[in-house]
């Protein structure tokens, strides 16, 4: 680019691209994203030798941990997700909305990784916590009931019970999502398609 390293228009710029590459949703693309944000955390990291754990670097981690899922690489997103959550609820506290945000991430890398009762738990927690926090009607209070009904969707072995409860909360987070977020929102229409398929597992179930 010209510029020096540790330039500011520089690394805002690697990371700009970086993002519209990973928006792209195509895998030569998110593998050019990711090799494009890894190169800004070198360089961050280079810069801040003794800061292991400043904002800008937990912020890339996360941009990472999301190109991995786009990926496939859940593993390796599920890892940078825990920590990126451990430092926001450190720094920021467990109710900040900064730290929901990024537990919203750790729930969906948990469950792209087949931790289903390890996400159903941390769920149950922070849709607690959040409700508490910011409200029943808040977009993360209705994205993690609509991941813990996706939980309860896909684990292995569940019962009548557990498919009945699934149509119950995606039913409740499309209510709500549809009166708040409204139709076209993208989170609306996500949690639809949810719903079907929660009512096909259910319909399943009982020989339908």
């Amino acid at each position: 680019m010209g510029r020096p390293e540790a330039d500011w228009t520089r690394l805002s710029a690697m990371t700009v691209l970086g993002n519209a590459l990973q928006g792209l949703q195509l895998d030569d693309c998110n593998e050019e994203a990711l090799a494009i944000l890894q190169a800004k955390l070198s360089i961050l990291r280079r810069l801040k030798p003794g800061e292991p754990n400043h904002p800008s670097i937990h912020a890339l981690l996360g941009n990472i941990s999301n190109c991995y899922s786009q990926l496939g690489r859940y593993e390796e997103c599920l890892e940078i997700a825990r920590d990126v959550f451990a430092f926001n609820k450190a720094v920021h506290g467990n109710s900040s909305e900064r730290t929901i945000s990024v537990s919203v991430n750790l729930a969906n890398a948990l469950l792209c990784a087949g931790r289903i009762k390890e996400a159903k738990q941390f769920l149950l927690e922070r849709i607690k916590l959040v409700r508490r926090a910011l409200g029943a009607d808040h977009m993360f209070a209705i994205q993690l009931s609509a991941q813990y009904g996706t939980g309860l969707i896909h684990e292995t072995d569940s019962s009548l019970d557990d498919r009945q409860e699934a149509v119950e909360v995606l039913e409740s987070c499309e209510r709500r999502a549809r009166r708040v977020l409204g139709s076209p929102h993208p989170l609306t229409g996500k949690i639809e398609i949810l719903l079907e398929a929660a009512r096909e597992k259910l319909r399943t179930h009982n020989g339908g």
